[in-house]
């Protein structure tokens, strides 16, 4: 029953801190919060790639596509597009690695038709030719970063790092997530109500961490009731699901996507 009482005041008090309180301002590592999963890395690119071996060496999952097309059973089958649901960052080149679909601007417009598909994924552009991106009039909003194919392994290893804390620091993964909203032209009114749930989760699980030494496993449950605040209809109506905006509220709790 005491148990009960000091997390019905632990979520009382993360509920109203939330109000004033914004992930910029909340000093703590999701690395400690944390269940322990690794991060999916999909490589969409025509060519081998280099830094595959280090990123597994590292410890994600690292998986690579040839070709943004999925292998055809015969040359009269309909052409389709690899299913990248399950993967939290992916990268991909900007050439050769569509044409038969998007002759003239290929990997681009695989960039973009990926974007559409999944809005808040974590998405970058690996190239030798980061200029071609701005030849093809590609929005800035679009990409969360552009990789350059010249850099060694050290610098590859330190850019990528940048994706990484998304999953791992509040300030990044709020920062990615108001991007994506305003990239989907979602309401400011609506992306304050994220900003809210969001804070009020990472109040939460600090409280449920340090002051009960639950796990993330432990503390998933109580992220639900935060969540119901959120129009998940409306947002549905920008091409967002339910799981994935939850998914991306909690990853103190679930890890990873």
């Amino acid at each position: 029953m005491f148990e009960k009482t000091k997390i019905k005041a632990f979520q009382f008090f993360a509920k109203v801190k939330s109000k004033r309180i914004y992930p910029e301002n909340i000093e703590t590592d999701f690395t400690t919060l944390l269940s322990q999963e690794n991060l999916k890395i999909a490589i969409i690119d025509d060519e081998e790639f280099i830094y595959k071996d280090a990123l597994e060496a590292k410890g994600f999952s690292v998986t690579q596509f040839y070709s943004y097309i999925t292998p055809q059973k015969s040359k009269k089958s309909p052409l389709k597009v690899q299913n990248l649901s399950k993967f939290d960052i992916i990268l991909c080149d900007i050439h050769d690695i569509a044409k038969d679909i998007y002759q003239g601007s290929d990997g681009v417009s695989a960039i973009n038709d990926i974007r559409e598909k999944h809005p808040l994924h974590v998405i970058a552009a690996y190239t030798g030719d980061p200029g071609a991106l701005h030849k093809k009039n590609q929005p800035q909003t679009v990409l969360d970063k552009v990789f350059s194919r010249d850099w060694d392994i050290d610098d590859f290893l330190l850019n990528f790092q940048e994706l990484v804390a998304i999953y791992k620091n509040p300030k990044k993964r709020w920062q990615f997530l108001k991007k994506r909203l305003e990239h989907l032209e979602v309401s400011e009114t609506k992306i304050e109500q994220v900003r809210r749930v969001f804070s009020e989760n990472l109040i939460l699980s600090q409280l449920l961490h340090e002051k009960m030494k639950w796990s993330a496993i432990d503390a998933y449950s109580y992220a639900i009731e935060s969540e119901s605040r959120i129009d998940i209809g409306a947002l549905s109506n920008h091409g967002i699901t339910a799981v994935k905006i939850t998914s991306l509220l909690r990853p103190l709790f679930t890890g990873v996507t």
